[in-house]
């Protein structure tokens, strides 16, 4: 799938449309319309990055990227997790880890999952996170 494709996509997937995001970018409503229209397989680096920023995806979205929401939503999160610094990112790994025992425990037993919910709040504040779980 070229980017032209990939970016309509996105495009439609946010709930915006090509004349805002041109706006927004300071990227030329036609540039982007011809992008989409041509389904380009190259574009000029500078635009390329400017329209992935806006739409919160990293440029490996376009290159390779799929479409489905699912994968749309994982770039978005990968996209914000590069702007932070090394304490947003140890924060986001912390309460990641925290999420995957829940999630493992709710499969191995699904009632234990709501008795752990304490510890949830334990394990974030032994990761310097947030300290009150109310």
């Amino acid at each position: 799938m070229a980017i032209g494709t990939k970016l309509k996509t996105l495009i439609e997937y946010r709930d915006t449309n090509v004349n805002k995001l041109a706006k927004e970018t300071d990227i030329s409503p036609q540039t982007i319309y011809g992008i989409i229209k041509r389904d380009n397989t190259k574009v000029d680096i500078r635009i390329l990055q400017a329209l992935a920023d806006n739409l919160n995806v990293t440029l490996d979205f376009f290159a390779t990227g799929e479409t489905e929401d699912s994968s749309i939503d994982e770039e978005e999160v990968l996209a914000l997790y590069k702007q932070l610094d090394e304490y947003g990112k140890e924060a986001v790994r912390a309460i990641a880890e925290v999420e995957l025992k829940r999630v493992n425990a709710e499969k191995n037993q699904p009632g234990l999952a709501d008795e752990d919910q304490g510890a949830v709040g334990e394990e974030k504040t032994a990761a310097g996170q947030l300290t009150d779980q109310d």
